[in-house]
């Protein structure tokens, strides 16, 4: 842990002299693997299926990802990356865990520089282009539809997550875009 902190201090405080938002905790590789995080880049860009039902299976993958977020010390975590190849995402915004089901971004505006990292890729940091205004519309875990506005940290987290259920990272060329529900920016 603290090769992680020796590498991430510096790196945070450069980024934030640039204007750059820091936005995912590095954890080392090892401690990760341990948690069950998917590392395999070729599982990780297959694209997620969405839920279509709602039951007990679906609320033991979505209890094991908060176990994962909690002992990882991450901000963000999408099924792909603990091997379930569903459509649900974990996203810390404050002190507020939000489970989405079938995410998807409705609105996004006023793009910005994220700098980030994954749970998955690690040791690697990247500057990613992403909204830092977005709106999505989710599902919770009993199938009840919710429309959630994001701002800074908490977009960033909910476009980084939901580009994992669409089997693009963050190392990608096209991560940030979401070309799929790419609305008007204003």
């Amino acid at each position: 842990m603290k090769k992680a902190l020796k590498i991430a201090i510096p790196i945070v405080l450069v980024a934030v002299v640039l204007g750059i938002y820091p936005c995912f905790v590095l954890v080392g590789r090892h401690s990760n693997k341990k948690l069950g995080i998917v590392y395999d880049k070729a599982f990780l860009h297959q694209t997620s299926a969405q839920v279509e039902t709602f039951d007990a299976e679906l609320h033991e993958t979505i209890d094991r990802l908060h176990v994962v977020l909690k002992r990882s010390s991450g901000i963000g975590l999408a099924a792909p990356q603990i091997g379930v190849l569903q459509r649900v995402v974990l996203i810390k915004d404050g002190s507020a865990t939000i489970e989405a089901v079938n995410p998807e971004i409705i609105h996004m505006s006023n793009r910005k520089n994220s700098f980030e990292s994954c749970l998955s890729i690690s040791w690697r940091v990247k500057t990613v282009k992403r909204y830092s205004r977005i709106t999505i519309r989710a599902q919770d875990r009993n199938g009840a539809y919710f429309e959630k506005t994001l701002s800074g940290m908490g977009a960033f987290v909910a476009s980084h997550e939901i580009d994992h259920l669409d089997g693009i990272l963050f190392t990608d060329a096209q991560a940030g875009t979401h070309r799929a529900y790419l609305a008007p920016a204003s």
